[in-house]
């Protein structure tokens, strides 16, 4: 089942192979706050908040960002026909839980820690083992009179020797042998298995793993529990510990029958997050400059005293190249000049579709009027406001300028706008995912076009 963020779905959306419509489902992502309802032409609808994968029970329920709108995407779907999207989905959804900027209250379903996530651990140690392979623990036994090297202060305790010339000679030498836990790496390569055949085309892995398990151990689900949780407390290999922790994790939630164990969730409930940070990653902002707008000042008449307040407003993104500086403001919308149609007077329009609010305005127009002031102070001549929006379109370009916003009863020059630009949304997360920024080059000619925009908003507001 694939499904939109924010989009609005009738019920009969999640059904199971029967047609019985998952409400055991709808009420845990109620529970989660995750789904609201709604009434759309008299029709019970809900609406999820949520991007990333949700299994439940024996159900897979994948999640697109918003942007995804325009995709035609069927309630039966295939992985393989969104194979792309999803992968991408995933990928910038696992750089952003190790960034050191993304927020706490969007780990939730992205941590480690969340033991009875199932998706989370199945990602762990996927790609554990990417990196670093099968587990390697090894057992230590003394042994006798064996090619390795000789504990002698154990040979010496433990052994007799034979004299020659008043002279100690050890015959029966005590080593340390060690051999490879074949346990261990039976449970290891079970679990990867699982977590293989499970998981891997849904979090974008494409490795081979063989199933060759050997048969000759036989071991019950208590005893498995019972050796990874004894092991983990024996281990001081900071990668052993941890990799144990997570098998015992997944083997105790594999091994659990209760239903609320049955639900996973791999994601984030808030993308305009991620996205913000896709932004100021590829844009490279200046944050330092955000330390010149001013907190605001409440004072008092009768006595006169003033504090300043703990808050202020903060831009998205501030990046100067030359003598410009784009104040930019990351929007998570599906911004598009659209048909509506009025049923009441039976007539079609057209209007500005999921803009923001003017209130969103009035704080770009603020961030602008700050900088005015100060702009010679920091090397600027030239500032441009931007409201950057995700976009699925086929360009080289990166940026597509499609308009503005202005308020004429602030601003009364031509010039004097917020500039809506649409960014291409797979360009983006890839250059978030490989650690990219963009390049000066493609700055300057961002800023080349936002120049010719200028002129094109001058004339065409002089001809309307």
């Amino acid at each position: 089942m694939v499904m939109i963020d924010g989009e609005n779905y009738e019920f009969d959306r999640l059904k199971d192979e029967n047609g019985k419509i998952l409400y055991g489902l709808i009420d845990f992502l109620k529970e989660f706050e995750l789904v609201e309802t709604t009434h759309q032409r008299a029709k019970l609808k809900y609406k999820i908040s949520f991007v990333g994968v949700i299994t439940y029970k024996e159900y897979v329920i994948i999640v697109l960002p918003k942007f995804y709108s325009k995709l035609n995407i069927k309630l039966d779907i295939s992985l393989e026909e969104i194979k792309k999207e999803l992968v991408q989905t995933i990928r910038v959804l696992r750089a952003y839980s190790k960034s050191r900027e993304s927020k706490a209250q969007d780990l939730e379903y992205l941590n480690i820690e969340e033991s009875n996530n199932e998706i989370i651990l199945a990602d762990y140690i996927l790609t554990d083992f990417i990196k670093n392979g099968l587990i390697n623990i090894r057992n230590i036994k003394e042994t006798k009179n064996i090619n390795a090297t000789v504990n002698w202060s154990k040979t010496v305790e433990k052994t007799a020797p034979i004299f020659s010339d008043n002279t100690p000679i050890y015959i029966d030498n005590i080593s340390y042998h060690h051999k490879k836990n074949d346990v261990f790496i039976w449970i290891h390569k079970k679990a990867l298995i699982y977590c293989h055949k499970k998981y891997s085309k849904i979090l974008g892995y494409n490795i081979n793993i063989k199933d060759d398990i050997c048969n000759n151990i036989k071991l019950k689900d208590k005893e498995i529990e019972n050796l990874l949780r004894k092991k983990m407390l024996l281990t001081y290999k900071e990668r052993e510990k941890q990799l144990l922790k997570v098998l015992y994790m997944l083997w105790k939630n594999i091994q659990n029958k209760n239903i609320s164990s049955r639900i996973s969730l791999y994601g984030v409930r808030n993308f305009y997050n991620v996205w913000e940070k896709v932004c100021k990653h590829i844009l490279s902002s200046e944050d330092s400059l955000k330390n010149n707008i001013e907190k605001p000042i409440w004072f008092t008449i009768t006595p006169y005293a003033k504090c300043y307040a703990e808050k202020t407003l903060i831009p998205d993104v501030l990046r100067r190249y030359k003598s410009n500086l784009l104040i930019l403001d990351a929007k998570y919308r599906n911004l598009e000049y659209g048909k509506v149609f009025n049923f009441i007077q039976k007539e079609t329009y057209y209007k500005m579709l999921n803009n923001p609010g003017v209130e969103e305005v009035l704080k770009q127009i603020a961030y602008k009027l700050i900088f005015e002031k100060i702009k010679l102070d920091i090397g600027v001549e030239k500032i441009y406001n931007i409201f950057l929006y995700p976009k699925v379109f086929n360009d080289n370009n990166i940026f597509q300028i499609i308009g503005g916003v202005n308020l004429d009863f602030i601003w009364s020059l031509e010039t004097e706008y917020v500039a809506n630009v649409y960014v291409s949304a797979a360009k983006a997360m890839d250059m978030y995912i490989n650690k990219e920024r963009l390049s000066e080059n493609s700055v300057n000619e961002f800023i080349e076009t936002l120049k010719r925009f200028d002129v094109d908003y001058i004339i065409a507001s002089r001809n309307k």
